[in-house]
C-alpha cells in the first residue's frame, strides 16, 4: 500500500538483540532468507545498534516487517518519522539571483550583456 501525502511515514529499525527463541546461527540463517543477503551482511546488521531496515513506509507495512523480524528471532521496533514535504524550506535567493548564477560567462571578445554600460552626458 502506498502512502498518501498526509499519511505519516514510519521506519523499521533492527535493535541488534535476539529475542531468545532461537540461537544466533538460526537467526542469521532466518535473516539471510528474509533479506536475500550474505551471512557477512546480516552479521553487520546485527552488530550495529539501530540499523534501519525499512524507511518511508505506511504503518501497515511497518507492522508487517516488524512481525517478520520478530518471527525470524531478533528484536526490532518501528517509529514515526517526519515526512520530507512537511519540513519548512526558506528560499534564500530570489529567482533573479538564481538565474544569474546559472548563466554562462561571456565569451572572449564578446560584450557581456549583464554589465550595464553607462554613457556619460559629455560624450
Amino acid at each position: 500500500m502506498e502512502n498518501k501525502p498526509n499519511d505519516p511515514y514510519f521506519q523499521v529499525t533492527l535493535s541488534g538483540n535476539l529475542t531468545g527463541e532461537f540461537d544466533k546461527a538460526t537467526v542469521l540463517l532466518n535473516l539471510q532468507k528474509e533479506f536475500h543477503v550474505s551471512a557477512a551482511q546480516v552479521g553487520k546488521m546485527l552488530g550495529k545498534n539501530g540499523h534501519v531496515v525499512k524507511k518511508d513506509v505506511s504503518e501497515e507495512a511497518a507492522v508487517a516487517m516488524l512481525v517478520r523480524l520478530t518471527e525470524a528471532g531478533c528484536e526490532a521496533f518501528f517509529e514515526k518519522i517526519m515526512a520530507v514535504d512537511s519540513v519548512p524550506f526558506d528560499e534564500k535567493r530570489s529567482s533573479g539571483e538564481r538565474r544569474q548564477m546559472q548563466r554562462r560567462k561571456a565569451r572572449p571578445r564578446e560584450l557581456d550583456r549583464r554589465v550595464q554600460l553607462r554613457r556619460s552626458a559629455a560624450a
